[in-house]
C-alpha cells in the first residue's frame, strides 16, 4: 500500500526485480502506466537491483541519495527508482 502511495509511475509499464540482503528477500516493483505496486517475488529469477534492506527502505521513502548509497548496491534501475520515489 505504501509503495502505491509514494511511487510515481513514468507512463511505461514494466517490472523491476529487487533483491535485498540482510535480510535476504526478493520483490517485484510493478510499474503500470499510472500506478506502482510491490509484491513478493516468489519465482526468483533475474535480479535488476540488489541492495541492503535498509537502503531499500530509504529508497522507497525518497531518502537514498548518492551520499547515502552503500557501496554494495549492484545492478540497474537505481536512478529510475530514485525518480519514481522522490519522497514526501
Amino acid at each position: 500500500m505504501y509503495v502505491g502511495f509514494s511511487g510515481k509511475a513514468n507512463g511505461v509499464a514494466h517490472d523491476v526485480h529487487v533483491k535485498t540482503v540482510n535480510p535476504e528477500r526478493e520483490f517485484v516493483l510493478a510499474f503500470g502506466e499510472d500506478s506502482v505496486s510491490m509484491s513478493v517475488n516468489e519465482q526468483g529469477g533475474h535480479v535488476d537491483l540488489e541492495l541492503p534492506a535498509e537502503a531499500f527502505v530509504r529508497l522507497l521513502s525518497g531518502r537514498l541519495d548518492a551520499k547515502h548509497t552503500p557501496r554494495d548496491v549492484t545492478g540497474e534501475h537505481l536512478d529510475e527508482l530514485r525518480e519514481a520515489f522522490p519522497g514526501y
